[in-house]
């Protein structure tokens, strides 16, 4: 009976596993970016254009291919996903000059709009009973994974070989990835993916529409802060390639943290939520002035990272549950403001490292994080004074 239950696993960890796969890729020039900007001789903050890209990519195709593939099989839509993933990974391997390293990145930031607005709603189905909770955490387990594993072990071939490598190496795990899923995940019609109709009716849901505002509001501050935490961690702390290693190590690891205790806390949705955005504020916002102390970075690597993987998870369910009549449509939305959000932060920090200089990161993804949390609380006090009056006028 055990060796069953652990089977019926099986599928939501192989949904993790290429989770893991392609955060991996999505991060992968986190690490790498001084290495691809002096390969193609342009400044980082030109070689961190491939994070902006790359998120308006998935920012613009993620609802247009949820809709154009929303009755087909949900199994054959991951593994043609994978398919143009790997081939988007060797072209990024090969690729001779920047233009075609975007192109390139732009293929696999399709295969990523398709894999995320459907995978959170899959996991959930094919989950076992009462399980949909830990189904969603996995697939954040296996994005923390790609921090603490896939982005270093990406850096260190990086440093032992080229970056190229390390790009190569993520389209031969997609292979091998690609062929778990076509053995591990069954069948699965399309249900309740809803239609275009369906937006105007999410779009009449209040606090749906606050859940993604929050999502893009802490995802553009997290970005505008860890897009460039290479570059910041070499230029401001003065720290070597072990440092880097170490702070997206970390990063990685408190995710898996937040991970596994986020169906406990969760118990409280209003203090987790309120508490995350609150750390997230302030681990970004002490960033330059800890920058001399290795220790404290990685503390507040670790703080961070907690805090935004909570954030993210509270905020991805209570989609999931809003709009449950419809929910790969609402996933895609999440989706696409979720990767709007990276693709504003990346841009943003891009323009405060040329304009103000890398120290400053921090400030501004702490005053956005501040921002999201001071709206969550208006619209809370809002919730709880319009309940007061509505029952103050009961018989």
């Amino acid at each position: 009976m055990r060796f069953t239950y652990q089977s019926a696993w099986l599928p939501v960890i192989s949904l993790a596993i290429a989770a893991f796969t392609f955060s991996t890729s999505e991060f992968m020039p986190v690490g790498l970016l001084s290495d691809i900007s002096q390969s193609y001789h342009t400044p980082v903050a030109d070689a961190g254009l491939l994070m902006t890209i790359y998120a308006w990519t998935v920012s613009l195709t993620s609802l247009p291919c949820m809709l154009l593939t929303r009755k087909i099989d949900r199994r054959v839509m991951v593994l043609r996903a994978f398919i143009l993933f790997i081939a988007g990974q060797l072209l990024c391997s090969i690729a001779w000059n920047f233009a075609v390293l975007v192109i390139a990145r732009m293929a696999v930031a399709v295969a990523h709009a398709i894999f995320w607005a459907i995978t959170a709603s899959i996991a959930m189905r094919i989950a076992p009973v009462n399980g949909q909770t830990k189904a969603l955490s996995l697939l954040v387990m296996g994005t923390s994974l790609a921090a603490i594993l896939g982005l270093p072990c990406g850096r260190i071939l990086g440093e032992l070989f080229n970056w190229r490598i390390a790009f190569l190496a993520i389209g031969l795990l997609a292979l091998g990835c690609f062929i778990l899923l076509w053995f591990q995940l069954p069948a699965l019609a399309s249900q309740n993916s809803g239609s275009l109709h369906s937006l105007p009716t999410l779009f009449k849901k209040p606090n749906l529409l606050l859940m993604y505002w929050l999502m893009l509001v802490l995802t553009a501050g997290h970005f505008c802060a860890y897009g460039y935490i290479e570059p910041f961690i070499t230029t401001v702390a003065h720290g070597g390639n072990h440092l880097i290693t170490a702070v997206l190590f970390i990063f990685g690891f408190a995710g898996i943290i937040a991970s596994s205790l986020f169906s406990k806390f969760n118990r409280y949705p209003f203090m987790l939520l309120a508490g995350s955005m609150l750390a997230q504020a302030m681990a970004t916002g002490l960033l330059f002035v800890f920058s001399a102390s290795a220790d404290m970075l990685l503390i507040l690597s670790l703080i961070w990272s907690m805090a935004i993987t909570w954030s993210a998870l509270a905020l991805q369910l209570n989609v999931l549950k809003i709009a449950h009549e419809a929910v790969d449509v609402a996933t895609s939305l999440y989706s696409t403001i979720y990767n709007t959000g990276v693709g504003i932060g990346t841009l943003v920090g891009g323009q405060v490292v040329l304009t103000r200089g890398i120290g400053h990161i921090g400030d501004v993804a702490a005053l956005m994080a501040f921002v999201a949390l001071g709206c969550y609380y208006l619209s809370q006090a809002h919730l709880f004074f319009h309940s007061a009056r509505t029952r103050h006028k009961l018989p």
